[in-house]
């Protein structure tokens, strides 16, 4: 139940607007924005999205969800509602709107847990593949095993792995995953069938992407891969043409066939293994 008490707001560090203060680990504080701060360098997201829809919507009905943030010195610093305190910032800025600020105290707690509270208790929009990744990379760093990690925040650990390999593909693939021209599903997939060579599943994809002009489906890296496939087939037969001459007719007949779809698995399989 929700006190009655007045509580000074020199206490708080609070506005004037906040006269009581609910059970510990339930307030909430109606804060000026002024006292609100974005940690500068902390956040991992980088898709905001329609900050300007999203504070029409503020305009109209308030911030419904409040933020999380931790006190440090006078202000607030928010660790989850980046959002929602942008696009409070908007209306200010834009329309010289004021909106208080929701906010439930946090505990201030060593960085790899406020980072892995983006991950388990974001409660806004949901953060892109790319910046899951981003924050897992970030963890690693902070020495978490992938185990703790999985520990920590509730995530399978195969999905960590997953996370993981994605921040630690070439810096050309990774920013295909953030420019949304490859999914992060597809490129998990590429290196598990390609023996987690990165070479060949970056060739793979900067030709699937047209070097970065179009986004890649399976479907066009499906084809991109069985070309290369192809072209390394009729290397290793011509090779072996060239190694027993006597058998060049008969090399030349089969490829005709093998373009012509005409050869069957098990002729294939009985030419070669």
């Amino acid at each position: 139940m929700t006190s009655t008490k007045n509580t000074s707001t020199s206490e708080l560090g609070l506005t004037a607007s906040v006269s009581t203060r609910p059970r510990r680990g339930s307030e909430t504080y109606s804060l000026d924005i002024t006292q609100v701060k974005i940690p500068s360098g902390f956040n991992t997201r980088e898709d905001f999205g329609d900050i300007a829809n999203l504070a029409d919507s503020i305009e109209s009905e308030g911030i419904q969800t409040p933020l999380s943030a931790y006190k440090e010195g006078e202000f607030y610093m928010v660790v989850d509602g980046n959002r929602r305190f942008l696009a409070a910032l908007f209306l200010k800025e834009t329309r010289g709107v004021e909106i208080r600020i929701p906010v439930q105290p946090i505990r201030k707690a060593d960085e790899s847990s406020l980072k892995l509270r983006i991950l388990t208790q974001n409660g806004g929009k949901s953060l892109t593949m790319y910046e899951q990744a981003k924050t897992i990379g970030q963890l690693v760093d902070m020495c978490l095993t992938e185990v703790e990690i999985a520990k920590r925040s509730g995530l399978p650990l195969s999905m960590v792995y997953f996370l993981k390999s994605i921040w630690e593909s070439p810096v050309e693939i990774r920013e295909m995953v953030r420019g949304n021209l490859v999914s992060g599903t597809e490129v998990n997939r590429l290196l598990r069938e390609n023996n987690n060579d990165k070479d060949v599943v970056l060739s793979i994809l900067n030709t699937a992407t047209n070097n970065g002009k179009v986004k890649a489906t399976r479907k066009q890296t499906d084809a991109v891969s069985n070309k290369a496939n192809s072209i390394a087939l009729f290397k290793r037969i011509r090779k072996n043409a060239a190694d027993e001459p006597t058998k060049n007719v008969e090399m030349f007949n089969f490829i005709s066939r093998l373009l012509d779809g005409a050869v069957s698995e098990d002729e294939f399989s009985e030419m070669f293994f």
